[in-house]
Formats: structure tokens, C-alpha cells, sequence
């Protein structure tokens, strides 16, 4: 009879350990092909995600609100990943106080209308690489007597926080 128990439970602890590691392999499944959080649903998919980060792409504006294919090059990023805790929190909006760091560290922008693309990475497969992609857009405008107005986007096209911020340069 102690035979049939401790048989009963080795199944049961093998369907147990069966059922997790396949549900280890869907969500990793779910996390690189859908875009579902790794962080969520049991957080196993989080050990194989891309390193958390973001790029910032500068470009300046044009007059009617187009932006210009050319990079801005050497510019002071430091700031405005320190005021966003390095962006870890990925559909946060970039703080007022950090557009102004950024404007401060950055003084040869002063009166440029700047785009601040910011961009996360994600597993791609076919082959296996990293892919970026967009999740927020932070528009800063000149507007007079070193006061610049702003509009940020994260993770959707609505506006997330607008404002605008006088600025001693």
C-alpha cells in the first residue's frame, strides 16, 4: 500500500514540475513574440529579455512640425537619464525637470526646436537579434525670452504632459 502513495505523489510531482516548465516556455513564447511584459504573469520571461534601456535620438524640428533625418551628434544625455531613472520604467513620461537638464547641458540647442525620440529594444527572431522600437516622442519648442514649451508621448499617441518652462542659459 506505502508503495502506491509514494508512487501517486512522484506522478503528481511530476505533472507539477511538467505543467510549470511549459508554462516557463509559453510565457517566454508570449514575452518575444507578443510583446506581453515580461514582468508580469509569473515574471518568468524577464530572466530572458534584452538588457532594459533606451536609446535617445536627437533631431531638430522644422518650422511646420517635420523632423530632420539627420542626427544631432555630442549631446549631454546624462541628466536626462538620471531624471528618468534611466528610463526603466518604460511608459513613465520624461519629467519637466529633466527636460530643463537637458536643455541647461546642452546650451548650443538653446533656441532649436529639438525631437527626442526615445526607443527600447526586443528580442526578434530569423534571425535572433534586437530590435528597436519606438516608445516615446518628446517635442521641445522655442518659444521666446528663453522659455520652451513641451509635449511628450510615451507609449501611445496621446499626450501624456505638455507644459512650459522658463530656463536661465
Amino acid at each position: 500500500m506505502n508503495y502506491l502513495v509514494a508512487d501517486w505523489k512522484r506522478y503528481v510531482l511530476f505533472a507539477l514540475l511538467t505543467v510549470h516548465t511549459l508554462w516557463i516556455a509559453h510565457h517566454i513564447y508570449l514575452a518575444t513574440r507578443d510583446g506581453v511584459n515580461p514582468w508580469k504573469m509569473g515574471g518568468y520571461a524577464m530572466y530572458v529579455e534584452p538588457k532594459r534601456g533606451v536609446a535617445v535620438d536627437v533631431h531638430m524640428l522644422n518650422s511646420d512640425g517635420t523632423v530632420q533625418d539627420e542626427l544631432i551628434r555630442n549631446i549631454d544625455l546624462y541628466d536626462l537619464y538620471q531624471g528618468n531613472l534611466n528610463f526603466n520604467v518604460y511608459c513613465k513620461p520624461v519629467t519637466e525637470k529633466s527636460l530643463i537638464r537637458f536643455v541647461e547641458d546642452n546650451e548650443f540647442l538653446e533656441y532649436t526646436d529639438v525631437r527626442l525620440e526615445l526607443f527600447a529594444y526586443r528580442f526578434a527572431a530569423n534571425p535572433l537579434r534586437t530590435d528597436p522600437y519606438l516608445i516615446g516622442i518628446t517635442d521641445i519648442r522655442w518659444l521666446s525670452d528663453g522659455r520652451f514649451a513641451y509635449e511628450v508621448k510615451m507609449c501611445g499617441d496621446e499626450v501624456d504632459r505638455e507644459g512650459v518652462v522658463t530656463v536661465e542659459l
